[in-house]
């Protein structure tokens, strides 16, 4: 199966497996890329891993570390709401 995308008036053919391999890649960041998206610092995300404050689904640490894009808003409201609520809250 053969899908047309069409970027900046470029069209580039992608097949099915193409695409699973794109979305793969865009479901997990490195650490320096989850610290911006959640607006943390690095030494935080590494430690989100370190201390395995979210669940290992969460992130990887093999063969680099990567966090699920969906987990940087978990990250953000950890750290965000550090001086209202417990960590156990939290």
């Amino acid at each position: 199966m053969k899908l047309l995308y069409s970027y900046s008036g470029l069209e580039e053919g992608l097949n099915s497996s193409d695409r699973c391999h794109m979305e793969s890649v865009m479901e997990h960041l490195t650490t320096t890329e989850a610290a911006v998206a959640a607006g943390v610092s690095l030494p935080q995300i590494n430690r989100v891993i370190d201390e395995k404050i979210l669940p290992d689904d969460c992130y990887s640490t093999s063969p680099t570390r990567t966090v699920r894009t969906d987990a940087c808003l978990l990250i953000a409201f950890y750290f965000e709401t550090a001086d209202w609520l417990t960590a156990g809250a939290r």
